[in-house]
């Protein structure tokens, strides 16, 4: 039980969390997380304890911030993006104009020669 639910922690977070995050993919690590979080809860407490139990309690555990991490930090993204289409377009283009400005200053130093 112990290494197939290893296994099975690695492989959900390297196919639902790892590079390509998507809504429905974390939702799902999400959900996979805790049922084996609640299985292992369930075995540790029916079982007597060994190293490789609680590493894989504390494996899950980190699993599971690190799907709730994923999903504020996709959470937040997708508010920023909202915000900012949302700004005016007279904002908007005094923002690229000072960012048009900045990089010009960095291309040209004061004192440069």
């Amino acid at each position: 039980m112990v290494a197939h639910n290893w296994d099975e922690v690695r492989r959900l977070m390297w196919n639902y969390v790892g590079i390509v995050r998507t809504e429905k993919r974390l939702e799902r690590a999400r959900t996979r997380v805790r049922m084996l979080r609640a299985e292992i809860r369930d075995y540790y407490w029916q079982y007597k304890v060994a190293p490789d139990l609680i590493e894989l309690r504390n494996l899950a555990d980190m699993a599971m911030l690190i799907v709730e991490c994923a999903h504020e930090r996709a959470r937040r993204q997708l508010n920023e993006a909202s915000a900012v289409r949302n700004l005016s377009p007279a904002l908007l283009s005094e923002i690229s104009e000072v960012r048009a400005q900045a990089e010009l200053a960095l291309d040209n130093p004061v004192g440069a020669v």
